[in-house]
């Protein structure tokens, strides 16, 4: 006894299954989340310097020792001055790179899991409270 194949059934199997729609909207979502935390990063070092970025002043002496002192307070390459002014900056940056095989420099994350966690470390740490007094 030689079994047949049973016939094919009628019900076809939609074209885009859920979890390639669930992907993509994951992806949109994440592209969008590295462009807003790159515009607080750009919003942010715009108004973290209060006279303007550099804000540079002169004296009534060109050699004097107070010229440009907002210029170097700005510009100190201290860890705190650094993180301050430049880190939300920098986080929109690596976001934003992810979502570009030509100007990624480094891979953050490989699944979706690693995703999250890196979405919500650059939520907790790149962009909530930037813009407190």
């Amino acid at each position: 006894a030689v079994r047949q194949p049973r016939a094919a059934s009628n019900v076809q199997e939609p074209r885009i299954p859920s979890a390639m729609v669930l992907t993509q909207v994951v992806s949109i979502t994440a592209v969008l989340a590295s462009v807003s935390a790159l515009l607080t990063g750009i919003v942010h070092a715009w108004i973290s310097f209060p006279h303007g970025i550099g804000g540079l002043g002169w004296s009534s002496k060109f050699f004097d020792e107070g010229n440009n002192a907002g210029w170097r307070g700005d510009f100190e390459l201290t860890p705190d001055n650094i993180v301050h002014h430049w880190q939300p900056l920098v986080l929109g940056l690596l976001a934003c790179s992810q979502h570009h095989t030509r100007i990624r420099f480094t891979t953050i994350y490989t699944d979706m899991v690693w995703g999250a966690i890196w979405y919500v470390f650059l939520a907790l740490f790149g962009c909530f409270g930037k813009f407190a007094p």
